[in-house]
């Protein structure tokens, strides 16, 4: 995480002074437990009650957010003169600004606005407010237009950009780090061998991979014929995001084709590390497809960028009515994607989309756009649809070639994986619990 020590107020009044890096820290535990105690910035002393309450949720989000608030101006401005050089990387306004609407963002969800499953009202209250408030999605539209409105944050052109170009107008705020090779060589296919040794340590399922759609915007189980995708070629022609997200079979990679065709040497059999799906993860690495080897990139881990925010305010527009409005932010991530515009200039989204429609295309616009930037697990818990899409079976694809080199693909289970609501929330460490009388366990555990 972003290391920023809290100072010692200057009057030593006992308390320290308002910091992104606890606000931040009191959001990740939120949004894993529930409410937890608010010891705000208090200095405890050894004569201090320690046995202390969880506050409830509502209490949570008001203190983040107001840490945020308090904190903000005193932040590097975007706009300021070293900002692009000697401030680069350190936190700034829109770190601050970025973080509340996450948090509102999460606080307006079905889970937390209402929909906690929990019997118990006490502990309900713990975990989410007790009942649903539409007017919470309108404060995700103010904190995102109120980023929008510093004037600094963009997308990138190039969505493979973002994450491996050090300084950028779209991360509003990164993890720095030297530059290394280490993603590619531990994520990339497995099939290569020294100087580029590679050790394909993570799968990429059928279901992410079938989540994007054709570069007309168009799904690949569309019931129109104009998505154009083809089951016996089915990677032609695919979301551009997909192919820098995604290694595929025929995959272009250190010259030559990834082939994670049965028997491929990406995918040989027997007990070498390798593949479970038929393919592996090509996200946050730079394009070595006409190089022999690896070179150094910057790999600065993401905790917010620009697009995140423009996610997070077509999803509040679309819950208060504003559908067409929602409909615009979803254009612009997916014009930058490199989707055609098609004649109507909608990107793939139908004319006159419902709400219920289009939530559905931005929690799969969320899914693709953000893929394994840590919000997927989380996402699906806030939308409350975690029994329907994690009581299931996940798949890969069995690939074989042909005698005529041509490929027949089949789909298989690769994991079975399962939900129960106690999984809604993280349970509280046992070590809490028994030194803490007061501590009140989630339910379930």
């Amino acid at each position: 995480m972003i290391k920023y020590r809290w100072q010692r107020s200057p009057n030593n009044t006992g308390k320290l002074k308002p910091d992104l890096s606890g606000a931040l820290m009191y959001f990740e535990l939120v949004k894993r437990y529930g409410g937890v105690p608010l010891v705000g910035n208090k200095i405890f002393t050894v004569e201090d009650d320690l046995e202390i309450s969880r506050n409830n949720y509502a209490d949570c989000v008001n203190y983040i957010v107001s840490e945020c608030d308090a904190i903000k101006d005193s932040l590097r401005f975007e706009k300021g003169a070293n900002y692009g050089t000697s401030d680069w990387g350190r936190i700034s306004k829109g770190a601050a600004i970025a973080l509340k609407c996450r948090t509102y963002l999460y606080a307006a969800s079905p889970l937390f606005n209402g929909g906690g499953f929990e019997s118990n009202s006490n502990t309900k209250a713990l975990t989410g407010y007790p009942s649903y408030d539409a007017s919470r999605w309108q404060k995700v539209i103010d904190a995102s237009e109120e980023l929008i409105g510093i004037g600094y944050y963009a997308l990138q052109s190039s969505f493979n950009n973002v994450f491996v170009v050090n300084r950028n107008t779209e991360v509003i705020l990164s993890k720095q780090g030297t530059t290394n090779a280490n993603i590619e060589s531990i994520n990339a296919p497995s099939g290569y061998a020294t100087p580029a040794l590679s050790l394909g340590r993570t799968s990429a399922t059928s279901e992410l991979v079938n989540a994007f759609p054709m570069n007309n915007g168009l799904a690949i189980n569309s019931t129109s014929p104009a998505s154009g995708y083809n089951p016996a070629n089915p990677y032609l022609n695919r979301d551009p995001r997909f192919y820098l997200t995604i290694f595929y079979n025929g995959a272009t990679w250190l010259r030559r084709g990834v082939q994670t065709f049965e028997g491929g040497l990406d995918k040989p059999g027997g007990t070498t590390i390798q593949t479970k799906t038929g393919f592996y993860v090509r996200k946050f690495m730079a394009d070595f497809s006409n190089n022999t080897t690896y070179t150094n990139q910057s790999h600065n881990f993401i905790l917010f960028r620009y697009a995140e925010i423009l996610l997070n305010y077509a999803e509040a527009l679309n819950e208060m009515g504003r559908t067409e409005d929602a409909v615009a932010q979803l254009k612009l991530i997916r014009a930058r994607a490199g989707i055609t515009a098609g004649t109507n200039a909608r990107y793939g989204i139908p004319s006159g989309v419902s709400q219920s429609d289009l939530r559905t295309l931005i929690f799969n616009e969320r899914r693709i756009e953000l893929a394994f930037e840590e919000h997927r697990f989380w996402d699906v818990r806030r939308w409350k649809i975690a029994p329907a899409v994690l009581n299931t079976n996940v798949n890969g694809v069995k690939i074989t070639k042909n005698a005529d080199n041509t490929f027949t693909y089949q789909t298989q289970p690769a994991a079975n994986l399962l939900f129960t609501n106690k999984l809604y929330h993280m349970p509280l460490p046992y070590s809490e619990i028994v030194k803490n009388s007061k501590m009140i366990q989630n339910e379930g555990w």
